[in-house]
């Protein structure tokens, strides 16, 4: 609220106050009891139009700095020329954060492959990855979906994991500016839907989500 404003609303209220002390009718007091309670409506009224105002100056004030990280962003991928592959699918909705799992965070190493089930006896899809992060923010939740293909091309089927993750099975810790991320040697992942269409190494892998650690 406006100091001076404020000052104004408590000097007219005292003077309202002390005009109904000196009413010397009923009239004179019922109205001037009339103007009091006008004033303290239009008071209620600038003090929720001023919380409104102070609400959308701040959300301008978030969308400029998120359009400001993003155009940074673009410079620096512009700058340096080595942007990784563009991220299809994705669950991503903050513009920054998609922009940086486009850019700056690469999958490596992907391999797909029929393995033995020894529990069942039968083949099972499995797959491993890698990650580097290669931009300058730190990444606390990424998500990468691997999608499986057939002989055509076309997506039969898709698996997730999230081995960033702070509540996860994982080591919890946030996927740092420059560190990169590796599955444990001889370990693989599953993908229990995938059928026999699917053509042994035609896959894609994707960061479909993704999320900043909090500054």
């Amino acid at each position: 609220m406006n100091k001076n404003y404020k000052v104004s609303f408590i000097f007219v209220s005292l003077l309202i106050l002390s005009l109904l002390t000196a009413c010397t009718s009923k009239d004179e007091l019922t109205s001037a009891k009339q103007e009091l309670e006008k004033l303290k409506s239009d008071y209620k009224t600038v003090s929720a139009d001023l919380e409104k105002v102070k609400k959308t100056a701040a959300e301008f004030q978030q969308q400029n700095k998120d359009l400001t990280d993003q155009l940074d962003l673009y410079r620096e991928n512009n700058s340096n020329g080595n942007a990784a592959e563009t991220v299809s699918e994705s669950a991503i909705s903050n513009p920054v954060e998609k922009e940086y799992a486009e850019n700056f965070v690469e999958i490596n190493n992907l391999e797909t492959k029929w393995h033995e089930d020894i529990l069942y006896g039968n083949k099972v899809a499995g797959y491993t990855f890698d990650l580097k992060n290669k931009g300058k923010k730190d990444v606390e939740y990424l998500t990468v979906t691997v999608y499986f293909k057939d002989k055509s091309g076309s997506t039969i089927a898709e698996a997730s994991l999230t081995p960033i993750n702070p509540s996860g099975i994982f080591d919890n810790d946030p996927l740092k500016a420059n560190y990169s991320w590796k599955m444990d040697t001889g370990i693989y992942y599953q993908a229990k839907d995938v059928s026999k269409e699917w053509v042994e190494g035609s896959a894609e892998a994707v960061i479909t989500e993704l999320r900043f650690v909090k500054e």
